[in-house]
């Protein structure tokens, strides 16, 4: 097959502007392999076009009460930092992950090449089939990591 070509005629940014037109979430990779290009080329390309990368916006609907209930608990935990300032030293840090067993878009992974911001949204279920890994840290060291295969509550975690 050899080496992709590397000089990007008007022909060859007509052809990847058709080819950005039919399918925008073309990524990098794929776009350069579909034009017989290298990827910096295919990505010079792109710039040439005035496109740029885009990610959808994931949007999660809140309950009413939420707002209140995060002012209420950092209420609380100020209050509780005034109060014993070696409090810190014994906090377990925690972050979790959810990994989609349904085929959910993860935004990360999702790129529309436009000329204008196309404000691609995606509805989220707040209930979705899914593994959760969980991993803390603490000033005594880390803690996990955890897998989950069901919803994550209080009573879970314990």
């Amino acid at each position: 097959m050899g080496r992709p070509s590397t000089v990007l005629t008007e022909e060859k940014l007509d052809e990847i502007e058709d080819m950005v037109g039919a399918n925008p979430q073309l990524s990098i990779r794929k776009g350069s392999i579909q034009a017989g290009i290298s990827r910096s080329r295919y990505h010079s390309a792109m710039q040439k076009l005035h496109l740029k990368p885009y990610h959808p916006i994931l949007i999660v609907d809140l309950n009413e009460d939420d707002f209140d209930r995060r002012s209420q608990f950092c209420e609380i935990w100020l209050e509780k930092f005034n109060n014993d300032p070696g409090l810190i030293g014994h906090i377990l840090w925690s972050d979790e992950c959810k990994f989609n067993r349904n085929g959910t878009v993860n935004r990360h992974n999702c790129t529309y090449w436009c000329a204008e911001n196309p404000r691609v949204k995606f509805n989220v279920p707040h209930t979705e089939e899914a593994v959760m890994v969980w991993c803390g840290m603490s000033s005594n060291g880390l803690v996990g990591p955890y897998f989950f295969n069901e919803t994550v509550s209080g009573l879970t975690y314990r």
